[in-house]
């Protein structure tokens, strides 16, 4: 830009600023509002030397009157579109972004008034989102700079002890990898506190209990863990959980207790108990409205969650997203049914958006019918619906209605077991923190399943180095296995093939020099995510060894 009218330009937004410095009274000033909008589109503001300036623009919006701030939140969520909208996000972040590369406070987690006031009005724009028609994605609001420098336990205390600043106020800004962390530091101090407690109570009975101790059967997983878990006081449930395989050698310091979840999740969703329904189309799981189990069933898979998430562990479980907004007490949407249920989900935005006569060519009212145990049952969306016609004027709230039966009203008694058991251990301060779509990864993992990575966070001991020929092959061997024989190996190694939130590049894994060449099978420490491998002599013996330990992998007995 030519200096002159760069130097005009300033001289005009600083001459406009001073104008809404003395925004006091607002009395429908529309004009001196829609500078704000312009002034947000000014490209100088992207440049680090014009910092300032721009800073004074974010203080004069926070200071508008309540009155102006509503109508600027409706000309975003109106007016803008995606991509007017997505360019003051960005530009609102690059400020925040420069402010704490520049000015990062060593000591302190608070980055200065500026950036606060950045922050603030991020999280209008964050709301205003939330109820845009065409929003624009959450992670746009993720802020690399703050959760590459995010201090964990500092933002935490200050978070709960009620502290002046914590990025915690915050959580639109902080990603999942950072949720992650946080819930782990909550459980973690949960844990410590329950721990110095079971001391306390050990000087006066004589028993130390810092454990919650699961003993199962392999074969009888399901029945002994309802029957512990049912029978275990809910702050015991809050305890570090331990398991322990009855006749099976293996001592769980990780490894064990993944496994245990593996196999139950496995059981739980066998169409054999009937709890869950399978849709072959969406190769999603859902409440069965008709389960002859009871809700002690339920609420044992809600507890199993809630102990996966509280411990660290991701599970294999396929629900549609509306299980963890439903988990989060978030109400079910239309958008939500069309994932869960997509035929009928299209069938009533078909009717929503139908141009003719509703009552002739529907002929309906707002009574709908379903299968139970073979049998055609009826059910009333409301009071006096077999008298209610479904119109035109009517058909927005027939919807509604029928999405709540579908996702509220028919498994009202299964979820609300289920919920009860997820929140009966983790119901802590960061679940608050989450979304829907964070929770899900929180259970199941990262869907992005980059194997490649694995290799490039792999540490290696006792003579192996990444250049030692048997190690060459085996990432050879690896790499050239399916995606499914790749998760076998990952289970093989770390009790898991899920996929930890932030990818592989978030694990520690270590192979280490087992002896020289022999006959015995590669072993893993689960653990600790521990491969032992013998310095086998040709390529095709790791292979074969390779492939044998893989396909016996489940179970723990001596090595």
């Amino acid at each position: 830009m030519d200096p002159k009218i760069q130097n005009s330009l300033i001289t005009a937004i600083r001459r406009q600023q001073n104008n809404l410095a003395t925004f006091a009274s607002f009395s429908k000033k529309y004009t001196l509002l829609r500078a704000f909008l312009i002034l947000f589109e000014c490209p100088l503001f992207w440049e680090p030397e014009h910092l300032e300036l721009f800073s004074q623009l974010i203080s004069s919006v926070l200071a508008l009157p309540n009155e102006a701030q509503v109508i600027l939140k409706g000309w975003w969520k109106s007016i803008y579109t995606t991509n007017q909208y997505q360019p003051v996000v960005r530009l609102l972040q690059n400020f925040v972004t420069f402010r704490i590369l520049i000015n990062e406070p060593i000591f302190s987690i608070f980055p200065g008034k500026h950036v606060e006031d950045a922050l603030k009005v991020l999280q209008i724009l964050y709301s205003v989102n939330e109820t845009r028609t065409k929003e624009i994605n959450y992670t746009e609001f993720y802020n690399d700079a703050i959760n590459e420098r995010f201090k964990v336990r500092k933002n935490f205390n200050a978070w709960v002890y009620g502290e002046d600043f914590s990025y915690c106020n915050y959580p639109f800004l902080l990603n999942s990898l950072t949720k992650s962390k946080l819930m782990a530091v909550e459980s973690e101090t949960q844990m410590n506190n329950l721990v110095r407690g079971a001391i306390f109570e050990s000087l006066q009975s004589g028993q130390f209990m810092p454990f919650f101790m699961l003993r199962v059967r392999r074969e009888h997983v399901v029945e002994d863990a309802f029957n512990i878990i049912s029978a275990t006081p809910s702050h015991d449930l809050k305890k570090q959980l331990r398991v322990k395989f009855e006749e099976e050698a293996g001592v769980d310091a990780g490894g064990v207790k993944k496994e245990f979840f593996q196999i139950i999740v496995r059981e739980l969703f066998d169409p054999k108990y009937g709890m869950f329904t399978y849709d072959e189309e969406t190769h999603f799981y859902w409440f069965n409205r008709d389960s002859l189990e009871t809700n002690s069933e339920f609420f044992l898979i809600g507890a199993i969650l809630g102990l996966a998430i509280y411990n660290q562990v991701i599970l294999d479980v396929h629900f549609p997203p509306v299980v963890y907004k439903k988990l989060l007490d978030k109400k079910p949407t239309l958008e939500d049914l069309k994932i869960a249920n997509p035929d009928l989900g299209r069938g009533l935005q078909t009717l929503l958006d139908f141009d003719g006569d509703i009552k002739e060519v529907y002929d309906r009212n707002f009574q709908i019918e379903y299968e139970s145990f073979g049998q055609i049952k009826t059910y009333d969306l409301k009071p006096n619906a077999e008298n209610i016609i479904l119109t035109e004027e009517n058909r927005k709230e027939y919807v509604d209605l029928y999405v709540e039966f579908e996702l509220v009203k028919s498994i009202e008694q299964q979820f609300n077991s289920f919920h009860r058991g997820f929140k009966e251990v983790c119901e802590g301060m960061v679940l608050s923190l989450l979304r829907p779509e964070e929770l899900e990864l929180l259970v199941c993992g990262d869907p992005i399943f980059d194997f490649s990575a694995l290799q490039a966070v792999c540490k290696y001991e006792d003579g192996y180095t990444a250049t030692s020929q048997v190690i060459k092959w085996l990432w050879e061997i690896l790499s050239s296995f399916s995606i499914e024989s790749q998760k076998k190996f990952l289970f093989f190694t770390c009790g898991s093939d899920r996929v930890p939130v932030g990818g592989l590049t978030e694990m520690k894994f270590v192979i280490s020099r087992n002896g020289p060449d022999s006959d015995r099978l590669p072993t893993a420490h689960t653990c600790f995510n521990h491969l032992l491998l013998p310095e086998y002599t040709s390529k095709e013996k790791l292979r074969e060894k390779l492939e044998t330990a893989i396909k016996n992998s489940e179970g723990f007995g001596m090595l």
